[in-house]
């Protein structure tokens, strides 16, 4: 797993899509990586301590 210093506003708006997109679609698959850098990346925009994309 790299670590890319950057802001996480565009995966915040992936992020968020993402979930609306399985929330409306129960055939959605969700790749568990895809899913645990948007959760990471979501959860350090919540803090507000880091803003780091992992």
């Amino acid at each position: 797993m790299t670590v890319r210093p950057a802001t996480c506003e565009g995966y915040q708006i992936q992020y968020v899509a993402l979930i609306l997109h399985c929330y409306y679609r129960a055939s959605c698959i969700i790749i568990p990586s895809m899913f645990l850098r948007y959760s990471i990346c979501f959860s350090f925009l919540s803090s507000k301590r880091q803003r780091r994309c992992f």
